[in-house]
């Protein structure tokens, strides 16, 4: 059976994260109480690790597709979309799409307000 989520019906995050530990650790169950409270603070723990690593190779190299950041990254590509996702969700990147493929630059808006919080 295929999960799919509808983007218009804006599900939980909590519900997208058990669904992914599901399909993950136990591709048969569909009972989410079986999802234990570490392996979600876990999971989060590893897309916002991933988020920042993203966010620091688009740093440095201005802008990537989900190929490059899986491929530079060494992350799965389910793991990349979680983290660009994460960052998306924040608002601090912005995309471009060019040919058949899409790609990833910071938001600089939204750059200049982190340097300012930083000083």
């Amino acid at each position: 059976m295929s999960r799919r989520f509808d983007i218009k019906c804006n599900p939980h995050p909590a519900f997208i994260l058990d669904t992914l530990l599901i399909s993950k650790y136990n591709s048969t169950t569909s009972d989410t109480s079986k999802i234990t409270k570490s392996r979600r603070n876990n999971m989060l723990e590893e897309i916002g690790t991933t988020a920042g690593e993203i966010w620091h190779y688009l740093e440095k190299h201005d802008e990537a597709s989900v190929g490059k950041l899986t491929q530079e990254l060494k992350k799965t590509e389910r793991m990349v979309l979680l983290g660009i996702g994460w960052l998306a969700r924040e608002g601090k990147l912005k995309t471009e799409k060019r040919n058949r493929a899409t790609y990833f630059m910071l938001n600089t808006a939204s750059a200049s307000n982190i340097e300012e919080h930083a000083a």
